[in-house]
């Protein structure tokens, strides 16, 4: 029995029991059967890909890195569109424990892949399903590479996307470590464009801001000190960051009226109320018209931002159609030219078929006119031989029988008994003398 089969006789047998988990040795014995029919360039992948739809998703997450960098271009490209379905909760743990093996093998596929799985608004805290996937996946596990996101040739904007997944799906059931990582991964990548006019970093900072309040001063002021090593201008974007520490949760988050120092805009009235008090009441009048007039322009500045957001968001569902589009027409191209190159291998080898049959053809007729050739030249020369024999033996044979019938008596002489026995002597010669020159007048048992 095969590999292959003995993975699809496990997984029939594993699908028959209705389970959802493997134990330990059964893990290992399916981990081992799938990675060693993969590898097996024999094998039919479509088969291997259809016995692993009933095994955990766990099992194809932990086989992607160990048999990555061994696959062919073309295996990789069926095994990606396997593993990028997405039709129920499944397929998002599929898709998120393939995404997190690869990272490190392959940061591009890795990253097609978390795109697949990530909704368009960009909001993973719209399903609990896709945190709880990030969470086991690429936040729950140490040896998950998430630095290998900060590689300069990964595409920024989608890079964006999963930070801002991943800082959503941050909670208590997370180890700091990773808290911290990939805090710092999103300042690295929040530092490489400009915050100030692209909304989606922007958006990401808000949030980034958000997680390390939850931290302790202490931690807080660790990651500033980070931060402007490694991001200098993300630290100079807050106030916040550029004190070195976060604000401590107020009173107001809590929903708790806090008193705020204010200057008041009107003096105390009263009796003594001079013209000087009356032009400082002005002057600060105006000076709060000119700073609500900056709060306005900001306003409205932020309100384009917000309109220009929603208009990148339509764009980018948009080109997100039109990528997978162009992904199936190349695919399609794929195909066809591999139909086409096939096609023009099969027509060069005919071709050279019919010129070697051409040339065969060409060399029989030749051959058969230089036969005919022959042949005509060979009967011209037999029947000139011929007629020669014939002449010679006509010419042979009349010349012996001339001699045997010299003595030959004329028709109306009477014959004796002596005459008789010469002249029966002289038919036998004559005999004779025919079958010596080859002519048979004998019959073989006709006595001499």
């Amino acid at each position: 029995m095969t590999t292959v089969e003995e993975l699809h006789q496990f997984s029939k047998h594993f699908r028959e029991k209705k389970k959802t988990k493997l134990a330990a040795e059964e893990h290992e014995e399916a981990i081992e059967l799938v990675k060693n029919s993969l590898l097996d360039r024999s094998a039919d992948l479509t088969g291997v890909l259809e016995a692993m739809d009933a095994l955990p998703s766990l099992v194809a997450g932990e086989v992607a890195g160990m048999v990555w960098e061994e696959m062919p271009e073309e295996r990789k490209i069926v095994f990606l569109r396997w593993a990028s379905r997405r039709d129920g909760d499944k397929d998002v743990r599929r898709i998120a424990l393939v995404a997190a093996s690869l990272l490190s093998h392959d940061p591009k596929a890795s990253l097609s892949l978390l795109e697949r799985l990530l909704p368009q608004d960009d909001s993973a805290a719209r399903s609990k399903e896709l945190r709880q996937s990030l969470r086991i996946s690429l936040l729950g596990k140490s040896d998950v590479r998430l630095q290998t996101l900060c590689t300069p040739t990964l595409s920024d904007a989608a890079v964006v996307r999963v930070c801002r997944a991943l800082l959503e799906s941050l909670d208590k059931t997370v180890p700091w470590a990773q808290h911290s990582a990939v805090s710092q991964i999103t300042a690295e990548i929040i530092g490489r464009g400009n915050s100030r006019s692209d909304s989606g970093r922007l958006a990401l900072l808000s949030i980034l801001q958000r997680e390390v309040k939850t931290w302790s001063v202490e931690l807080q002021r660790q990651f500033v000190e980070s931060v402007q090593m490694t991001a200098p201008t993300v630290a100079d974007l807050f106030p916040t960051f550029r004190r070195g520490v976060s604000p401590p949760v107020t009173d107001e988050a809590k929903g708790t009226p806090v008193s705020v120092s204010t200057t008041s805009v009107v003096p105390d009235s009263g009796p003594n109320t001079s013209q000087a008090g009356i032009r400082d009441l002005s002057d600060q009048i105006e000076k709060r018209i000119a700073h609500f007039r900056s709060e306005l322009e900001l306003f409205s500045t932020l309100q384009q931002i917000v309109r220009e957001f929603d208009r990148l968001q339509v764009d980018a569902v948009q080109a997100d159609e039109l990528k997978g589009r162009v992904q199936q027409l190349s695919e399609r191209l794929q195909a066809v030219e591999g139909a086409r190159a096939a096609a023009v291998e099969r027509i060069t080898s005919l071709e050279q078929q019919v010129t070697t049959a051409q040339q065969q053809v060409q060399q029989t007729s030749a051959d058969l006119n230089f036969a005919k050739q022959e042949r005509s030249q060979l009967l011209a020369q037999v029947k000139a031989h011929a007629e020669v024999e014939i002449e010679q033996f006509k010419n042979r044979l009349g010349g012996n029988l001339s001699r045997l019938v010299g003595d030959l008596p004329a028709k109306q002489s009477e014959l004796s008994p002596a005459s008789s026995q010469v002249l029966l002597r002289q038919y036998h010669q004559f005999l004779d003398k025919l079958e010596e020159q080859g002519v048979r007048v004998r019959s073989r048992g006709e006595n001499k």
